[in-house]
């Protein structure tokens, strides 16, 4: 079964710059607009016969442990992105491995077509800061991060679209 994680979980608030870049949102904002889409997602796939399971929230360590000692096929993290004037979805893979990152690629097409938000492309995960992503390298199923938008300026799109394109 393929199982969505939502958001950073275990009090990492996530994303947090207001929309208008002014300064930081409430703590838990991106984890909370996660948290309404992943649940809007499952539902509306549940209606077409397709079950998927969320991931418990918890901290990295605790929700990879769990994604380890259960049946999950796939893994896809969910969350939003932050920077001023930005926007776009982009969908990050585990780093040198060609086949994860092509079998990824109808996801983000498919998330961008139907949300309408601009896909900024596939990213290996070394590519970010940390230059590995946790619930990509630490986790046995195949796993993908997906930034659903920019909570600057893509966050009422992601509101009203990304439950439906997921």
């Amino acid at each position: 079964m393929i199982y969505l994680s939502l958001g950073h979980g275990g009090g990492d608030g996530g994303a947090r710059l207001d929309p208008d870049g002014k300064g930081p949102l409430p703590a838990n904002v991106e984890n909370i607009e996660v948290t309404n889409i992943g649940k809007q997602a499952q539902t509306i796939l549940a209606t077409q016969g397709v079950q998927i399971g969320i991931v418990p929230d918890g901290t990295l360590k605790q929700r990879t442990a769990w994604i380890n000692n259960n049946k999950v096929e796939m893994v896809i993290e969910l969350h939003l992105d932050s920077a001023p004037g930005a926007s776009g979805c982009t969908l990050f893979y585990y780093a040198g491995f060609t086949q994860v990152r092509d079998a990824g690629k109808p996801l983000l097409d498919t998330y961008s077509q139907y949300s309408g938000i601009k896909s900024r492309g596939m990213k290996p995960d070394s590519s970010t800061r940390h230059g590995r992503l946790g619930i990509i390298r630490d986790t046995k199923p195949t796993a993908y991060l997906l930034e659903l938008g920019f909570i600057q300026n893509d966050l009422e799109t992601v509101r009203q679209k990304s439950a439906i394109a997921l």
